[in-house]
């Protein structure tokens, strides 16, 4: 990526070259009378499979066609008119989040009237492009530079140490026990981020409410405990469950979670931290 970004992965896959390999296909199809159609990977859970041994859900061998027609014409100009700007942003080095990228959508649409059919009603329309468009490519969200804001995932020890690699290659070094009762809250792009520890860490603990993590802390519970403590602030976001990775991943401590006994915490935030 352009602007010194950090990579999620090692990707293999050029994607500005591949989004103009595709929308040469739809205008060679167009020109020889034929109907263009886009392909992605159908994300739901009858596509979904779990591998313990891999740890995390992965998607199967189904996909969902999009084939040019009165009722989908606008759907294949979006997702091209989206593209250019995702594309834009990655030659550039530019990022944005679904809620920026919504409303440049809807400026450039304002400024334009040939664009004014591609008019977005809501984010959420916009929001379905943009995942439509990171599962064709088969690619993360964030390697499209969009990131989400930043949420949940207030962290506190006084044995981590966080090294973050910023854009221009300079690296922050972070002592958590330096920061008293205030939290680490991890950007939402952990792959910048490497982990050091002053004492082997027991274990890391994940908590429902930021709060009741912050009361834990101020009350010595990382004092008496050689452990990592996190908030995830109600569900999970990438960035939380990202981060909770990036610690079993570099640190090999068990994680443990801590919450309420119902059926919202086991179905939605703990299912989606275990996923």
């Amino acid at each position: 990526m352009a602007g010194g970004l950090l990579r999620i992965r090692d990707l293999k896959l050029n994607i500005p070259k591949e989004a103009k390999a595709l929308a040469d296909q739809m205008l060679k199809d167009l020109e020889n009378s034929k109907r263009p159609y886009l392909e992605a990977v159908k994300t739901s859970l009858d596509n979904s499979f779990y591998n313990s041994k891999v740890g995390y859900l992965t998607p199967g061998d189904k996909r969902v066609r999009t084939e040019l027609n009165v009722s989908s014409v606008q759907k294949l100009a979006r997702v091209v008119f989206m593209l250019e700007i995702l594309v834009g942003n990655l030659n550039i080095g530019a990022v944005n989040t679904k809620r920026e990228l919504y409303y440049m959508c809807k400026g450039l649409i304002k400024s334009d009237k040939h664009y004014r059919p591609l008019d977005f009603e809501d984010q959420v329309e916009s929001d379905s492009i943009i995942d439509f468009i990171g599962d064709m490519l088969q690619v993360y969200r964030e390697e499209l530079n969009c990131f989400a804001n930043d949420r949940g995932g207030q962290t506190y020890s006084n044995q981590l140490i966080v090294e973050e690699t910023m854009a221009d290659g300079s690296v922050a070094r972070i002592d958590l026990s330096s920061l008293g009762t205030s939290p680490y809250m991890p950007k939402n792009k952990p792959q910048a981020l490497r982990l050091k520890v002053k004492k082997k860490v027991d274990f890391a603990l994940v908590i429902e409410s930021e709060g009741t993590a912050n009361t834990l802390h101020t009350m010595g519970f990382t004092k008496r405990n050689n452990c990592i403590l996190l908030g995830a602030q109600g569900v999970p976001s990438n960035g939380v469950r990202g981060w909770c990775k990036l610690i079993q991943d570099e640190l090999n401590v068990p994680m443990y979670f801590f919450g309420d006994l119902d059926a919202y915490t086991l179905q939605n935030i703990f299912r989606t931290l275990k996923a």
